[in-house]
C-alpha cells in the first residue's frame, strides 16, 4: 500500500482531498486483515489514479474467495465506514 501513496498522494498538495481518501482506504483495509482476510486482490480505478489534484473518491474492486463475503458485509456494516465507502456488491 506504500506504493499507492507514493504514486497517487505524495506528489500532491499536502491540503489535496487525496490523503483523506487513501487514509479512509488504508483505514478499510487494515479493518479486513483485522478479520483475518489475508488473501485478496484489490484493483484501483477511477480518478484518483489521475492526474486530477482533488478527486473525488477512489474506485477499488476487491477480489475475495466466496467464504469470505460474510466477513466483508459485515466490515462495511460498521460504523466508521458508513459515511465512508459506498456499498456497491456484485455476487
Amino acid at each position: 500500500m506504500l506504493e499507492l501513496e507514493e504514486h497517487f498522494v505524495r506528489h500532491f498538495n499536502k491540503e489535496s482531498l487525496r490523503v483523506e481518501i487513501v487514509n479512509n482506504f488504508l483505514s478499510f483495509i487494515r479493518a479486513i486483515k483485522n478479520e483475518g482476510l489475508k488473501s485478496f486482490t484489490i484493483w484501483i480505478d477511477g480518478s484518483f489514479i489521475s492526474n486530477k489534484p482533488n478527486p473525488k473518491d477512489l474506485d477499488f474492486l476487491l477480489l475475495i474467495e466466496n467464504d469470505q463475503q460474510k466477513s466483508i458485509r459485515e466490515i462495511l456494516k460498521k460504523e466508521e465506514f458508513n459515511d465512508k465507502l459506498s456499498k456497491r456488491t456484485l455476487i
